[in-house]
């Protein structure tokens, strides 16, 4: 099938040969660009379960949140910072 459709391709005038080898990137790029986008939350760390609440022993968790030890304050913990200083010479 493959070499049918090079040798019809061939065939053709130059102006053909390059619609054909145009239809071929963009429909190439369309496909690669569905697999991006449907690979996005993978590589994002989400999934259909996060953000999810289960209820442990009287003590509520985001699933999927990797929450280690005290999880009964609410909040933000910076675990580290950097500074950085500039300054004009």
């Amino acid at each position: 099938m493959y070499n049918k459709y090079v040798k019809h391709v061939q065939a053709k005038a130059p102006h053909h040969r390059r619609q054909h080898a145009v239809q071929f990137a963009g429909l190439f790029t369309a496909l690669a660009f569905v697999v991006w986008v449907t690979t996005l939350g993978v590589r994002f760390g989400t999934s259909v379960n996060s953000g999810q609440v289960a209820n442990n022993d009287q003590q509520t968790q985001l699933a999927g949140a990797g929450a280690v030890g005290d999880t009964s304050q609410t909040g933000i913990e910076v675990v580290g910072t950097t500074t950085t200083t500039f300054s004009n010479y």
